[in-house]
Formats: structure tokens, sequence, C-alpha cells
């Protein structure tokens, strides 16, 4: 028990270590220095708990740093490593390696101290575990993704006459994106999903613009050239789109009553979470699904769909602890309480997100569209459909916003 012992003591110091490098990685330096502090005081708490307690338990002292560290490390480590956050991700890397060896040293050391019945407890305790875990490490990734900065595709590249822009988003984080000007007196927004930035959406933009639309494609915060922290639910999608509607209505030639939103992913869930914003006219989310546990009234009522419901329950709870930015309503009541005309893309080769899309047209039937694009991948619509994309889109759009 004594090697088991020092095992505990190693693994809990070398979590310290990766602990630390993680988190202070941003932030202000009183908050850098306090986090830190913390980090260093509850494993000195641990180690001296390891060494001086006598009791046959001693070793579950050590479960919740190495469940910690088991959780942050798989969160924060591969993404970032392979991410372009090389430091973050190998102190990550670290904090994972570290905490599979701390949980599962000190689950050995409380299954040789439990007798008899008491280790048939390791069974739920283990499904419990799981049950916790796997949220929790979403809950760590998308409060604290990896940057994901422009690789060198210009609007040039698709056709595009566009310009470089920046602007404010509404609680005044600084954003980029680039501006075709409108040859329609409508325009578009184009928010794209997670972990990309406006890169990743040129190709729709360029088919927005060359129906003579008004196009800004923009980077998220935390994405590409755009300042502030990311998040890869899209909780910060009120202020950042609100911030992209502001300043395409105040372009030249545009009109602010004809101004709409094309959104993917992640893009697509702040595209529906605006729908009550003056500025909004039409949206169309491709690839929407859920993002807080209210969305998930289309999820089934079996037994896994109720673990599923728990489930991401925890995810949110434990996202609203490790992020500044607050829970959005459910994509369902936004498009509930709006009649702004909204087109679902759903991709076809994903069963969940017609699903979601049926349960979101259920909310408003007279003002929802659904498409389900057969053979589609996550928001593959165009690449795998570009005809009947830019006929569906493009036809929505002209419908909503230019009056064709």
């Amino acid at each position: 028990m004594r090697s088991l012992r020092n095992w505990l003591v190693l693994g809990v110091v070398v979590e310290a270590v990766g602990a630390a490098v993680v988190v202070v990685a941003g932030g202000s330096v009183a908050g850098r220095l306090a986090r830190a502090a913390l980090v260093a005081g509850s494993a000195a708490l641990t180690v001296v708990v390891l060494r001086r307690w006598r009791s046959r338990w001693w070793a579950a002292a050590a479960l919740p740093a190495g469940l910690v560290g088991l959780v942050a490390g798989a969160g924060v480590g591969p993404r970032h490593l392979l991410g372009g956050a090389p430091l973050t991700g190998l102190a990550g890397t670290v904090l994972l390696a570290s905490g599979l060896l701390v949980t599962g040293a000190a689950a050995v050391g409380v299954v040789r101290a439990a007798h008899g019945w008491a280790r048939l407890l390791a069974v739920p305790a283990t499904l419990l575990a799981l049950v916790v875990l796997v949220p929790s490490v979403f809950a760590v990734a998308a409060s604290d993704p990896p940057p994901a900065p422009l690789e060198g595709r210009s609007p040039a590249d698709a056709g595009l006459p566009a310009t470089d822009v920046r602007f404010p988003a509404r609680d005044g984080t600084s954003l980029a994106g680039w501006w075709v000007p409108s040859r329609n007196g409508a325009a578009v927004v184009v928010a794209h999903g997670s972990g990309s930035n406006r890169e990743s959406v040129l190709d729709q933009a360029a088919v927005l613009a060359d129906a003579g639309y008004g196009v800004l494609a923009f980077d998220a915060r935390g994405h590409g050239d755009s300042e502030g922290s990311g998040m890869d639910f899209g909780w910060w999608a009120e202020d950042d789109l609100g911030g992209a509607l502001d300043h395409v209505a105040s372009q030249p030639g545009v009109d602010p009553g004809r101004i709409g939103v094309v959104g993917l992913s992640m893009g697509g869930e702040g595209a529906l979470t605006v729908l009550g914003d003056r500025l909004v006219a039409a949206v169309v989310a491709e690839g929407a699904t859920a993002r807080v546990a209210a969305d998930d009234g289309w999820k089934p009522e079996h037994v896994g769909g109720r673990l599923q419901r728990l489930m991401d329950w925890w995810q949110e709870r434990l996202t609203q602890v490790l992020t500044d930015a607050s829970p959005p309503p459910s994509l369902r009541s936004t498009v509930a309480a709006s009649d702004t005309p909204v087109l679902v893309i759903a991709a076809g080769t994903v069963p969940d997100e017609s699903r979601a899309g049926e349960w979101l047209r259920s909310a408003s039937p007279e003002s929802v569209e659904l498409w389900v694009v057969p053979g589609a991948g996550h928001t593959g619509g165009l690449s795998s459909d570009p005809r009947g994309w830019e006929d569906r889109v493009v036809g929505f759009l002209d419908r909503a916003l230019a009056g064709r």
C-alpha cells in the first residue's frame, strides 16, 4: 500500500503542475494568480491527507483530484494540442494522463479497502461516474475551446469583392468579418459553426452574394481574428449576431427592414436565438439541434433518451459554472415566440437533425419550413446539392427579404 500511496502523491503533484498551466492561460493577472493559488492549495491539502490519513479508506481522498484532472484534461488537452494552442494542449494532455493515473490508483485503493458485498458497489459507482464524467468533458471542452485561426483562404478565392471589417458585439467585444456590399437593398449575416471561422462559410456567402445580397461573414468571438473567449455551445450568439446585425443595418444601400441570418451548426442555433431581434426578417438554420437541456424535447422517451436528458441537464449546469455566458432560451421557445420566416435545413444522413427540425417546425408550422437534404452530412447541404441549396435558400430569402 505504501507504493500505491507514493504513486498517488506523485500523480497529484503532476496533475497540479498541468492544471496550473491550463488555468493561467487566460484572464487578468489577478485572476490567473487566484486560480493558480487554488490549484496549488488543493493539491497540497490532498497530499497532506494522503500522507497522514490512516483510515483504510485513505485512497478515496485522491478520487476528487483524479476525476477533476481526468475531466479537465480530456476537455482541454488533445483538442488544444491539435488546435493551435500547443502549451495549453500539452499541459492538458499531462493533466489527462495524471488524472487517469490518480483515478485508477485511487479506485484500486478503495476496492482493496472494501470487504464482501461492498465491492459490488463498484459497478453502479462506475456507471454513475460515466453519466457524470462524459457530459462534464463536453462542458469543459465547450467552455474553453482552442483558437480557430484563419488559414489563408480569402474572399477572392470564392470570387467575392469583400472588404475586411471590424465591429463591436453588443457587449463591446471586437469582432472581425468580411463585407460584400448589397446590390438589391437586402443583406444577410452568415454565421459559422464551432471550431471554425468565416473561411468555412465562404461558399455559402458566394451563393448569396451572386444573388445580389449584401453579405457579412464574420468570426464569432474567440474564433478567427475576433477577440474574446470562444464558447462552442454558442451562448454568446445574441451579443455577437446582434453586433453583426447592427453593423449591416448601418451599411449604405441596405434597407434595415430586409436583413436575414444564415447560420450553420452553432451559427444556425445562434440564428434561431435572434429571431425576435427587430433587425431580423428571415432566418436559415442548417444543422441546428440543441445547446441547452431544454432543447431535448425531440429526444425519445425511452430509458436511453431519459438518460441523455439527465446528462444534458448536468452538462448545462456545469457549463454555467465554467463560462461567463448565460444559457440562452431553448430553440423551440424562440421559434414559437416569433412569426419571422424560418428555413431549417437538416442533413439526410443525421437522423437527429431531421427529428430536431420536425420539433422546431411543430412550434410554428405557419412560419417554419423544413428541408431534409438527401445524402448530406452535417452542414453539407451546399456541397451535396449545390443547385438545390441555391434554389431553396435564395428562393426563401427572395420571398422573405427581397419581395420578389
